[in-house]
Formats: C-alpha cells, sequence, structure tokens
C-alpha cells in the first residue's frame, strides 16, 4: 500500500499520522420526541428515520501568521508565514436515528523537499441539535513552513526549499456550546451536517460561550534565525501558552430556494478573557492577562432533497495573540464537499417481514 494512504488511530493518544477521525453522537438534546412536538415542520424536517449514506472530500489550512507590532525593516524581511504542508483527505459518512459516524483517510502526495512534512491529528465530538449544540474540538499540527522565505533569504528561488521548522508545534482544544434562538424554524445541521432538511428561508441569534487551551512552541525557538534581530526581546521566544474563555453573539441564516437549493452563512464574533504564558530559550517567562477579540466563520451551498444530497462546506477559526511588541495570529480553515445519498431502510425491511 502507498504510504499515503495507510491510516491509523487512536482515541486515548489523540495521535493520528495518517488519518483524522470525526465522531459525533448526536442525540441527548434534540430526541424524535422533541423533534415532533416543538419544531415547525413546515420550515424544517428530519430526515434521520433514514440511512443517509455520504462521501466526503476535505482540504484543510493551519496558518501561522508572526510580525513584529513596530516594523523595524522597510523591506518587510521580518513578517513570518508559517503554515503546515496539510495535505487532503477523503472518506465517508453515516447517518442514522441518534448516531452521525465520518471518517477519514489522509491522500495526495508531500513535497518534503519544498515543505517538509507536517504531522497532524483532527477530532471532534458533537452532541446536541438545533437547540442546543456542544462542539469539542481538538487538533495538533507539528511541522511548518514559511511562505515569506524569499524576503529573507539571500539568492532563494523556486528551486530551494523554504524554511522549514520541524519542531514548530501548534495545538488547541476548545469545548463550545452554540445555542439557537431560532431553533424551531432554524435547523443548523441542515446545512452543516446530512440529518435535517431545511425547506423554507429562516435565521437566528447564535451564542456560544466557549473555553479552551492553546500552545504553539518551538524548542530551537518560533522565529527563524535570519531575521530575529528584527524582534528585539521576543527574538528567542519558543513557546506560548494560552488558556481562554469566551462568550460571543452572531447570527446564521439560510436562503432556500425550491426547498431544495439552499445558501447559508453563518458569523459569530466572541469576545475573550485570555491568560497568556511567554516561554524563552535564554531567559524566565512572561505572563500576562489580555482581553481579545476572534470570529468563527462559516457557510454552505448546496443541493438538499428527499434522498440526494451535495454541499459544499467552509469554515474558518481566526483569532490574533497582541502583546509583547509581537503579534501572532493563527488562522484553520476547512474546505468540503459532500455527496450522499438517504435510503428508506424501515421501511425495506418491513416489506421482508
Amino acid at each position: 500500500m502507498h504510504p499515503c494512504t495507510k491510516a491509523s488511530y487512536s482515541f486515548v493518544s489523540l495521535k493520528l499520522k495518517f488519518v483524522y477521525i470525526v465522531i459525533l453522537f448526536i442525540s441527548f438534546f434534540n430526541t424524535e420526541t422533541f423533534a415532533q412536538k416543538y419544531i415547525d415542520s413546515t420550515y424544517y424536517v428530519s430526515c434521520r428515520n433514514r440511512l443517509s449514506l455520504g462521501i466526503h472530500f476535505t482540504a484543510r489550512s493551519y496558518k501561522l501568521n508572526i510580525s513584529q507590532k513596530i516594523e523595524t525593516d522597510s523591506a518587510g524581511k521580518s513578517p513570518v508565514k508559517y503554515q503546515a504542508d496539510a495535505v487532503n483527505s477523503v472518506g465517508f459518512i453515516i447517518d442514522y436515528k441518534k448516531l452521525l459516524f465520518q471518517v477519514g483517510f489522509r491522500i495526495g502526495k508531500v513535497d518534503e523537499f519544498k515543505k517538509g512534512r507536517s504531522q497532524y491529528s483532527n477530532l471532534m465530538l458533537n452532541i446536541g441539535g438545533n437547540k442546543f449544540l456542544l462542539e469539542t474540538t481538538y487538533r495538533r499540527y507539528k511541522g511548518f513552513y514559511d511562505q515569506n522565505t524569499a524576503n529573507y533569504v539571500t539568492s532563494y528561488n523556486d528551486s530551494l526549499p523554504y524554511y522549514i521548522n520541524n519542531n514548530l508545534e501548534a495545538s488547541r482544544f476548545k469545548m463550545k456550546g452554540i445555542f439557537f434562538s431560532n431553533y424551531r424554524k432554524f435547523a443548523y445541521r441542515s446545512v452543516y451536517s446530512i440529518g435535517y432538511r431545511q425547506l423554507k428561508s429562516s435565521a437566528t441569534w447564535i451564542y456560544t460561550p466557549a473555553i479552551y487551551r492553546e500552545k504553539i512552541s518551538s524548542t530551537k525557538g518560533i522565529i527563524p534565525d535570519s531575521i530575529r534581530s528584527y524582534y528585539g526581546g521576543q527574538r528567542d521566544l519558543e513557546e506560548i501558552r494560552i488558556t481562554g474563555a469566551s462568550f460571543g453573539v452572531g447570527g446564521s441564516g439560510t436562503l432556500v430556494v425550491k426547498k431544495k437549493f439552499f445558501v447559508n452563512l453563518t458569523f459569530v464574533p466572541s469576545i475573550e478573557l485570555q491568560r497568556r504564558r511567554y516561554s524563552y530559550l535564554d531567559k524566565g517567562d512572561n505572563k500576562a492577562t489580555y482581553v481579545s477579540l476572534n470570529a468563527d466563520v462559516r457557510n454552505s451551498i448546496g443541493y438538499n432533497s428527499e434522498k440526494f444530497f451535495i454541499y459544499v462546506l467552509n469554515t474558518a477559526d481566526l483569532h490574533v495573540f497582541q502583546g509583547f511588541g509581537i503579534t501572532i495570529q493563527p488562522s484553520f480553515t476547512t474546505n468540503s464537499l459532500v455527496v450522499g445519498y438517504r435510503f428508506s431502510v424501515e421501511k425495506k425491511y418491513k416489506n421482508k417481514l
């Protein structure tokens, strides 16, 4: 088997080198009884009595943009634009009754000479429904290359590798609650999952309390050697750890045409309280508390009929850490194509009795 097609996973260690797994158990807050009693079925309906099978193609991008607060170089040499070389993945989805299972396998080639090799893990566990959803996510990426290499490496050309920091690691664990005010007429999972269908246009306010822990570190230093002189006291930055709590208020709206075609946009800005610790190669730590802003942006477009469905999904997690004269901006984006079909399992089973 080709090494790019191999996959292995472990729920205990969370170390997924060649495969990412997403497991969603959605039942506790959105039972069939609740759905039948409280939702407006003229606006959306559940498809969870059918067996929904789908194939997804997913591309992820993890970037770390770093810059000094006050520019001291006119040539723009000092900004760092790290990116992980995370290749694409393909997998399948099964949705039936109270269970949604999704798994994906890494595909594609890795340009190790040019970009190095990134090790990465992505996990998600969602519990809830269209009234309340608890999202728990974990991601870890190790091994980044700098797209800005040409600005500070003398005689750089396309045949040479980027500056590669194999020791650079970025990880983030986040638990977020999502409350939907208009859950009787709006189904969030009709446009970001496959268990529901939105029949009429609708929108809702969204409220999102969250807690998270994030770490960015490199044992040889986060800033490339060639440009450390531009970063003053942050030149030997080895690690930054952030513990945060946030609360966001935003909205989500879905435009539906002929009960099948849809477009959705979701935008939730949040305010955060952060406790940060900056560690260095040659001196003690700096600790501080900050108030910051971030945003969760998602959009979806597709066709969702009683049996056949096809979605294109885009999500972006954007946030900024500013302090001690340095700005670090992680951004994590996901783009997916989902295609599938729903089968009437119960009806076929009864006909055989």
